[in-house]
């Protein structure tokens, strides 16, 4: 197993986060974070654009708890690439109180999006520090689509994506 090393200019997370003054609302959702590793589990993909510190599951349920939030929707990092089993492993272990959005390849199988079923969104689209395999993806659209799943869009079809969280939300 390769040693991952976190880049130099890479901020860690604060080891002793305060609680804040503020008490979130009963049922509130951290709409978007990460796991990153451990590397030794969960390798950083070789193209990656960056190596952040490790950051595991119990870490980001522990800050989660501490802030008051519910619930997590855990988006997968970057520096994973498509290997979406750091985000998969926090999932199972949130007891239920996490869901996550994947980050597909052009190749994926039908196997692979029936095993997410937590997952209620990919990503596809280009994105900063995303290593290669993350782009548009057409095929795999139509069959994320049939697994319930949404697909964001890029900014040149914004209309098409707020038209489609309408009709997710039951509004016309």
């Amino acid at each position: 197993m390769s040693e991952f090393r976190m880049d130099p200019n890479w901020l860690p997370f604060d080891p002793n986060p305060t609680k804040p003054t503020y008490t979130p609302p009963p049922g509130a959702v951290d709409a978007h974070c990460h796991v990153f590793g451990p590397g030794s589990l969960f390798p950083y993909a070789p193209e990656r654009k960056y190596t952040p510190c490790d950051a595991s599951a119990a870490q980001l349920f522990s800050l989660r708890n501490l802030l008051g939030f519910e619930r997590n929707v855990i988006v997968q990092a970057t520096c994973h690439g498509t290997d979406n089993r750091a985000m998969l492993d926090a999932i199972a272990r949130s007891g239920d109180t996490a869901r996550g959005v994947a980050t597909v390849s052009t190749n994926i199988a039908d196997a692979e999006l029936r095993r997410g079923h937590a997952i209620r969104s990919a990503q596809t689209l280009p994105m900063p520090n995303c290593v290669p395999s993350t782009r548009p993806v057409s095929g795999a659209s139509g069959s994320i689509s049939c697994g319930g799943w949404s697909i964001p869009q890029t900014r040149k079809n914004c209309e098409g994506l707020r038209t489609g969280l309408l009709s997710w939300a039951g509004i016309s």
